[in-house]
């Protein structure tokens, strides 16, 4: 239940008791003041725009430089595949694989 007690306050009754939340009513703004803040407005959104627009592109490039290398291979173990869990009755994307104590050097 909301009861108004004064013209900037609003009270609201959780459980219709006495215990309650008071709220804030902000105060009205003129038309005045909307429309001699409307140009900083407009320049702020307009700035924020490009610069996430700027910010989407730079990502793109990064996106574009990064898949056009070929992956690099980290470690390259010489191995023997025992089991390929593709060719399971319940295939899964998991191999076991025996692998030698020697690492392969790729130049």
């Amino acid at each position: 239940m909301l009861h108004t007690t004064s013209s900037d306050t609003l009270r609201a009754s959780l459980t219709g008791g006495e215990k309650g939340v008071e709220l804030s009513i902000p105060t009205a703004i003129s038309v005045s003041d909307v429309l001699a803040s409307w140009p900083e407005y407009t320049v702020d959104a307009f700035q924020r725009s490009v610069l996430f627009l700027d910010l989407l592109r730079r990502r793109g490039d990064e996106e574009i430089e990064i898949t056009s290398r070929p992956m690099a291979t980290v470690l390259s173990f010489e191995h023997e595949v025992l089991l390929d869990g593709r060719t399971l009755s319940r295939p899964i994307n998991y191999a076991l694989c025996l692998t030698s104590m020697q690492a392969r050097h790729s130049q």
